[in-house]
């Protein structure tokens, strides 16, 4: 009887969720045309992607095991509450080049959260979330605190060659451990 609920609750809630989203764009619509004191269309474009975002949220809402909308509504979701920081909010179109990497941030986010609806079941998901989340963190300390300024003196090359040795040390100290274990097992 419960499975019979849930279809009909589903059937509801997305037209009256797109319905109300409707209604509202449209009463902010006439109450801007009749002079009201709004923000206009170049301030409030990013309610679009807001809630579409929300609106694939609600569809993993009404059916939960469709995990999979988890994914592209939070990104679009994030996304449109972002720049809705530059339109109303109080950053500046300008600081784009220094806020770049919360675009990744949000996609490494978006991919553990699609984990967490997913039960924890598909630890694969982890890896594009956290390279989202390591690339955004890593960019924004690059770009908004002074490690940037840092790393601009002492130059990329040296953040690659970082990188590469300890890459190479890691994959070395594996092969090592790996091989020893094996000549272990053998005597």
């Amino acid at each position: 009887m419960l499975r019979q609920r849930r279809p009909r609750l589903a059937a509801l809630l997305f037209p009256l969720f797109l319905g109300g989203s409707l209604l509202f764009i449209g009463a902010w619509f006439a109450l801007r045309q009749v002079g009201a004191p709004l923000p206009g269309i170049e301030a409030m474009w990013p309610v679009f992607p807001t809630l579409v975002g929300a609106a694939f949220l609600l569809g993993f809402l009404l059916q939960p095991r469709n995990y999979g909308l988890v994914l592209p509504g939070t990104i679009t979701l994030l996304v449109g509450l972002f720049f809705f920081a530059f339109t109303l909010g109080p950053l500046d179109w300008r600081q784009m080049e220094q806020l770049w990497p919360i675009f990744p941030l949000i996609v490494g986010l978006s991919f553990v959260t699609m984990w967490v609806a997913s039960l924890f079941r598909y630890w694969g998901l982890l890896v594009p979330g956290f390279l989202g989340i390591a690339t955004g963190v890593l960019g924004l300390s690059l770009t908004v605190t002074p490690l940037g300024e840092v790393v601009g003196m002492v130059g990329w090359p040296v953040v690659f060659l970082a990188s590469g040795a300890s890459l190479v040390l890691v994959a070395t100290l594996t092969f090592v451990l790996r091989a020893l274990r094996l000549l272990g097992g053998r005597t």
